[in-house]
Parts: C-alpha cells; structure tokens; sequence
C-alpha cells in the first residue's frame, strides 16, 4: 500500500558558524544620514529604533521651523515617511512609542487642539493616524497625563480626565488602533493626580504612583491591567514630613517592586508586587549630628535576572555618591566601585542585559574628571574602558548593548568640548571612534544603541555647526570565515542581489543575509541557495516543474522522505538533515521507528546539479513532524 500524504515538512536553514570578530572598523558605508534636509532653523529632537532594529523613528521640525512633526525612516533603503497627520497651528508632536512587534506608533501630540495633549496611534511604515480616544476638549483642557503600550503590543494605558464637570484623572486602557476605553483606576478624587505608572513585563499588573489615599503624599498601587482591585503596596502611612515615594521599578520577572521611599532620608524597599512585607535594601544610612539621616539612595536598577539591585547612594561618606548591589529580597550591601579620590563621586550606571557587569561613571581617579569604568557585578577590581582624557575632557554618556558585548559612550576624548562616540569591549580594550569627522565645533548631543546590537542612532550637527540631524553607524563587527566553499555561496550571492545591496548592512536581516526570507515563501536565503531556489521570487518547484523541497509518503508501514540536495553539497559546505520531533520543541536527529540507510538517486526529471536524497523508518503510531536543515559546514583550513 502506498499512501501519498500532502505534508509541509519544516525546513530550517541555520545560519553559517562565524570565526573571531575583527577590530572594530566603519566604512563610509556603513554610515548613513536619517532625516531628510531640514528647513533653516530646524533640527532632530529625539529618536528611537524599532524592537526589529529595521526602523528609526524620530521628531523633528523638519519641514516647518519650529513645528515639531513625526517622521520614520527605513534603515535598509533611507526612505522617510512623516507619520504625523496635519497640527493645529502652535500644534507639536511631543514624545512616542514604538509597538513590540515593530507595526506601531503612538504618539501624544496637541494635533486637533492646541494645548490638549491627545494619543494617536500610525503604522510605522505610514499611513492615516487614528485619535485612540475621545476627543479630549470635550472634558477640558489637561490632556493626557501619560501613557504606555502593553508588552503584547495590542494595548495602549493612559492617564487622562474624562470628566468634564472637575479635574478627576483615572488610568485607562484602549486597543492601540483605538476602541472602547475602558478603566483600570480611578479615577482618583478632584485635584489628585496619577504621577506615573508601569506595566509589568509579563503585562498583567500595572503599578502606579499617586496621591490617591492623601493629598500631595505619594504611595504605590498594583491593579490588574483588566482593572479591578486596587492594593497599596508600599509601606509607610503618611506624616507631616517626607514626599512618600519618589521613584519605582518592577523587576524583569514580573514578581517584585523595588521603590524609593522618602521621610527625612530616602531609602530603598522591596515588595511582592500583588502586596505584603516590605524590604529595606539598603544600609543605614549616615547622620550628622542631629535626629535625622542626612543621606539618600539617588538611583537604582534592577538585573535582568530579577536577583539584584544596584544602587548609588552616599551611604558610607556623607555626599560622596558610590555603587553597591544587594538580593532583590534583602541583604548584605557590596559596594561595587573602586575606592575614589577625595571628592570622587559615582554619577550614573547601568546593569548589562545579562546581569553579569555594571558599567558606571565616577571620578574615581582624578576628582572633578568623570571617566567610564566596569566591574563584576558580584564586586571585584573595576576596569576603566575609556582612554585617557584631555585636560577638561569627561565622559558625558553612556549605553550598553543588549548583548552585554559592547559599551558606546560619548566622550571629549580626543579634545576638549568636541563630544564625539566610541565604542568598547563592555570589559576594556581596543577603543574605536563610531562618528564620522565632525565640522569645526560639531558634537554628538545624544545616541541610542538597535535592540538588534548592530547599530547606534546620533544627534549630531556633522555637517553643519548648530544644526542637529540624525545619522546611523553599523557598528556590528564584521564576520571571518575560515569554511571550505564559501566562495561558492559568496557568488551565488552577487548572482541573486546587487553589489549596492550587498554593501548594505541594514539589509542583511530583510534582503540578502543567510536567515533572510525577501520573497516571503518561508524559505530563508540558505534553504533557496541549498534547495536550489531564487531568493527574489516566491516558488516551491525547480524551472523544469520537479518538486524544490521535502516531501513525505508512507508505503508498506515505511516513512520516506525525499528531498534535493546539491550533488556538490560538500564542496559548498551545505549539510542536510531531517530532524524529528512530537512536540514542535524538542528535536532529535533520531526516527521514532530507526533508519533505513539513506540513499541518493537521480531526479526524474533530471534536475542539473542536484540528486535525491530518500530517508526511510518504521513508521510508528502517533503524531510526529519532520522538518528538514539545512546548515553550511564549518571546514577549518590548517
């Protein structure tokens, strides 16, 4: 019996196997001006980079001196798009945020009412912005206090009064496309207001600030984000002194608040987020002789991993801010920092992504000069990533890349007051300078790293002195291969894209890179270039009508499946293999029943290259999938 079963098999093309990175180098290139020309006066005033790192989008008075609009550009080709509809005159666009899945924008602006500050919501490629809400001049004249898109992307929160007879802010949530609007808080009683508030990462809770229980006194509640209960979860009861709490953030995990809280002093708690005990995290805190501490925690962050929190406090020496870590759920405080020079003050820090490294600023060896330094996150000797500095010179800024590799920071390190990027292994070495020269005074005012760690975003006036614009740099370093063949699939990719293109780094994830599917048929350029397929053109069969693929049948309680491999697959380092799985989780190289030997055999038609290679084992009861790889072998040259 034979059982032909019209089965899609899996195919998964994995990425070639790279060798060490080379020192960092950026061609011109590799270099790009964002925004289009600017009208005299104008100039970029913020910018952010989609989650997929295939899009910038920034505010701008691009067109019209002075009114600040909304633009995206496309990093692969530089086409930039206005995304904001037409303003109100002395109507500007003023913050936005970008969805997870890279689709969206939302932006406030005083679009239709001069003053009223309203949510819109635009595709990030373009398109006919939507007012996510009821017009808001109906109730008033405040606007949107704030707002934030839920981790899912689906969902927008917002602060907002919706009543037109007195000022009663509430927390609401609305489809990111607009829709109903619907309550999670609130609203809270005449004059008091909602300061601030975040969606857990999981996006369930949402915490906020407010003075919701006494005026002008703030404290912290969690809700659900389908609105609900409201719990206070800070600690404390409000007393003639103190501000309550001053700042908040809710740890990666979703499980934990970790807050600061202000009465004389300001220190630093943590609690469940749905509510309970309250933690200290820090040390005692000094006081001078009187009744009341005399020092504060400043800022603090918390590790991806949800288990640590660093702050920066003067907890040792009155007004001499220095770094310490603690256990999300109390502990012994390890400071963090080298010793510093008298005067010596820590300024800012940051956590990496994979919890291992905290990067930070101090004038830890010349007081007065700010340099850049990183240590173990669990303590250790610091290291000083910067070079050595003119006089007046500081490191001024800092980001880490999401990859915890790489630190780039702006610097007048080669000379004083000339603010220029550079980029850094995240624990020291080489030092390489990201910006292209700059003209007489020119600086960098401002950079943020792609959440894809290829490339950072700059304000810059590169061209002309005071005019800031918008340029990106990939600063990715580059790959060396060390694999027999790859020259075969170096051409077969100047066949199938333009040397234009090929030299274009953004276009790697979309066009031309190994894991890129630009004709949208769900093969990735490796499974085309194996199965013998056209990258730019969608299709499933070879030009002589034979079938480009897998294909799976059953005859007399065998499993065969057959595919075309390259009958000089060795030579161009190409490996094919099925692999096996029940779940679509686990995988094994393994058949539920056991192989039969493979056996290669012409094509029928014969198909110019390739051969065919048949896999056969018991079928077996059950479900199971199949799903072919494909991947280039790495062959070292001795």
């Amino acid at each position: 019996m034979k059982l032909l079963k019209p089965v899609l098999l899996s195919l998964l093309a994995v990425s070639p196997i790279t060798g060490l990175s080379a020192p960092l180098t950026i061609p011109d290139e590799h270099r790009q001006k964002l925004n289009s020309p600017l009208v005299d006066g104008g100039d970029v005033f913020f910018a952010q980079v989609s989650p997929d790192g295939n899009t910038a989008v920034y505010i701008a008075d691009q067109d019209t001196n002075d009114v600040w609009e909304l633009y995206s550009v496309a990093l692969g080709n530089g086409d930039v798009t206005k995304l904001s509809d037409s303003l109100v005159e002395a109507g500007n666009v003023w913050h936005f945020e970008i969805s997870s899945d890279s689709s969206t924008v939302v932006y406030v602006a005083d679009q239709d009412t001069d003053e009223v500050y309203e949510l819109y919501s635009v595709p990030i490629g373009g398109g006919a912005p939507t007012r996510i809400h009821a017009p808001l001049d109906l109730f008033g004249d405040q606007g949107v206090g704030d707002f934030q898109i839920s981790p899912d992307g689906n969902t927008v929160l917002f602060t907002a009064d919706f009543n037109a007879s007195s000022e009663t802010y509430g927390l609401y949530r609305v489809p990111i496309n607009g829709g109903t609007v619907s309550p999670v808080a609130g609203p809270l009683a005449a004059g008091r207001d909602f300061e601030n508030f975040r969606i857990s990462p999981d996006g369930n809770i949402v915490v906020y600030r407010a003075d919701q229980d006494t005026a002008d006194y703030l404290e912290l509640y969690s809700v659900s984000i389908e609105g609900g209960l409201t719990i206070k979860i800070s600690s404390g009861s409000s007393l003639p002194f103190g501000n309550g709490v001053e700042a908040f953030k809710i740890s990666p995990d979703s499980s934990t608040v970790v807050y600061l809280r202000e009465l004389f002093a300001t220190d630093l708690y943590s609690v469940p987020i749905t509510g309970g005990t309250a933690t200290k995290l820090n040390d005692p805190l000094i006081s001078i002789p009187s009744p009341f501490p005399s020092s504060d925690v400043s800022d603090f962050a918390i590790s991806d991993d949800s288990s640590t929190v660093v702050y920066r406090a003067d907890e040792d020496t009155d007004e001499i801010d220095e770094i310490y870590a603690v256990p999300v759920d109390g502990g012994s405080p390890t400071k963090l920092n080298s010793a510093l020079v008298p005067g010596g003050d820590v300024s800012d820090f940051q956590i990496s992504e994979d919890s291992s490294t905290v990067v930070y600023r101090a004038d830890q060896d010349d007081n007065g000069v700010t340099e850049l330094y990183s240590v173990s996150s669990g303590g250790g000797a610091a290291t000083r990533l910067n070079r050595n500095l003119p006089d007046g010179g500081d490191v001024r800024s800092f980001q880490i890349s999401l990859d915890s590799s790489t630190v780039i920071y702006r610097a007048d390190q080669d000379e004083d007051n000339n603010y220029e990027l550079y980029h850094v292994a995240i624990d020291g070495g080489t030092v390489s300078k990201i910006n292209a020269p700059l003209v007489e005074n020119g600086d960098v005012s401002g950079f943020v790293i792609s959440p894809d760690n290829s490339t950072v975003i700059y304000s810059v006036d590169q061209d002309t002195d005071g005019v800031k614009e918008l340029y990106a740099a990939w600063f990715r370093s580059p790959e060396t291969t060390l694999i027999v063949g790859f020259w075969l699939a170096d051409i077969w990719l100047e066949w199938n894209f333009t040397a234009e293109e090929l030299a274009n780094p953004w276009l790697e994830a979309t066009l031309w890179g190994w894991e890129a599917d630009p004709d949208g048929d769900g093969l990735a350029n490796l499974m085309e270039y194996a199965l013998g397929g056209d990258p730019q053109v969608a299709s499933t069969h070879f030009a002589d009508g034979s079938l480009m693929g897998a294909e799976l049948e059953i005859v007399d309680g065998l499993a065969i499946v057959r595919h075309p491999e390259r009958s000089d697959a060795y030579k161009r380092g190409l490996n094919y293999e099925l692999e096996f799985s029940n779940d679509l989780e686990n995988w094994s190289t393994i058949p539920p029943g056991g192989f039969v030997p493979v056996r290669p055999s012409d094509y029928t038609p014969d198909v110019v290259g390739f051969q065919q290679s048949a896999w056969r084992w018991n079928a077996t009861p059950g479900r199971h999938f199949v799903r072919l790889r494909v991947s280039l072998t790495p062959l070292i040259i001795l």
